[in-house]
């Protein structure tokens, strides 16, 4: 599969003009032969929950519930350009809002949603999540992760304990020679594919932690990449030792 990374740097509180860009880009990336195109995290309102000025109730104005006429537009346009998506957003549900990574098919069909679980200071104006799920869709097993999760080396192994053989992760964090590193490893430890997508930097690992694709620049791009899920390095993950791992008086 192709998968297409947009780095852009989004406008703070303007969901309108995000929207607006996300489909001039998501058209040029459809020429490119992108099957599935990745938004930073909280594309939509430009990651305002990160602004000391944006307290819960500004952002609140900002959030989208699930009748959104933004997020509707979205799918149509991935059923027009038969191209899946994955969407960061600020969710509104009921009095709660999270930080939310939207996974749709190439129909505009919903194939599920992921709730950043790890919060900072800033995102305590979010609910948290409350679990890893796993998702099937054209491309493979997906697993997502948002931002500060990617830290967690168990966030990581929950999905691919589920079967996830690419990890994708929608962010708009620090992304130094650390975090590069960070992701190699988390690349190489669960032998999967994994995609990160930032503002100013995205990249993409296959599962043995070697790079595919990089990019790193401020002028609004796609990182275009050819994944192939059934060319996976594998023996390492089957030779854990899980009746020997402990935490807590369990096996896991």
């Amino acid at each position: 599969m192709r998968i297409g990374l947009l780095q852009t740097t989004p406008r703070d509180l303007d969901p309108a003009y995000n929207a607006a860009f996300l489909e001039k880009m998501a058209r040029r990336a459809a020429e490119d032969g992108v099957e599935l195109l990745m938004t930073c995290e909280c594309y939509m309102d430009g990651y305002c929950a990160r602004l000391e000025e944006v307290d819960a109730a500004r952002l609140r104005t900002v959030a989208l519930p699930a009748d959104s006429p933004y997020l509707a537009r979205v799918r149509a346009l991935c059923r027009e350009l038969k191209m899946g998506m994955i969407l960061g957003y600020t969710a509104l549900e009921g009095d709660e809002m999270k930080n939310t990574a939207l996974l749709l098919g190439p129909d505009g069909e919903e194939i599920g949603r992921y709730c950043k679980m790890h919060l900072h200071a800033h995102d305590k104006k979010f609910a948290p999540g409350d679990s890893f799920p796993v998702f099937d869709t054209p491309w493979g097993r997906v697993g997502m992760l948002i931002c500060a999760d990617r830290r967690w080396p168990e966030a990581a192994r929950s999905l691919r304990i589920q079967g996830a053989e690419m990890i994708l992760i929608p962010t708009y964090g620090v992304c130094h020679e650390r975090n590069f590193a960070w992701m190699c490893t988390r690349a190489y430890e669960n032998e999967c594919y994994l995609a990160f997508c930032h503002p100013q930097q995205s990249f993409v690992f296959d599962s043995g932690g070697h790079v595919l694709s990089f990019l790193q620049t401020n002028v609004p791009s796609v990182l275009v990449c050819d994944i192939d899920v059934e060319n996976r390095d594998s023996g390492m993950f089957e030779l854990r030792r899980t009746d020997a791992y402990v935490w807590d008086g369990e096996i896991r």
